[in-house]
């Protein structure tokens, strides 16, 4: 049989005196002839929450399980967003806190209350054993007042 010229795939058949002949392969066949092996190793990535860089996936698939997290596939960290602080906001809100605290107008419980007043005595009688000294700086009005005392 002549199989110049035939495109398609062939395959050769011997028989028991040593003689074969070609035959069409009519089937398809597999792309890869070899089995296919999977390594262990790949390009070092950054773990998302420990940040550790790893390079087996074995060892980072453990790390996972360790931790309880779930693999989901490529993950990509994101750059956080960065928030500018408004501080006259910021002086404003504690400002009006500390007065709703000042006047009781803040909602508080019982134990808060308490520990409020408990630190207003020890303050007090902080303030009293320590009266000629010039360690509290509580506000320019208490020190002016302290300078004449002392005058």
């Amino acid at each position: 049989m002549e199989l110049e010229g035939i495109r398609g795939m062939w395959r050769y058949v011997g028989s028991k005196d040593g003689v074969g002949q070609f035959e069409a392969i009519k089937e398809a066949r597999k792309l890869v002839p070899a089995p296919y092996v999977q390594q262990d190793t790949m390009e070092p990535v950054e773990h998302p929450v420990t940040g550790e860089l790893y390079d087996s996936k074995s060892r980072l698939r453990r790390t996972y399980k360790e931790m309880g997290l779930i693999e989901k596939g490529n993950y990509t960290r994101k750059t956080p967003k960065i928030q500018t602080a408004d501080f006259d906001q910021i002086r404003e809100e504690v400002q009006e806190a500390k007065r709703k605290l000042q006047w009781g107008m803040a909602p508080l419980t019982e134990r808060e209350k308490w520990l409020m007043e408990k630190e207003k005595r020890d303050t007090e009688e902080y303030r009293k054993r320590n009266k000629g000294t010039m360690w509290l700086t509580e506000g320019e009005d208490q020190i002016a007042e302290k300078m004449k005392f002392k005058a």
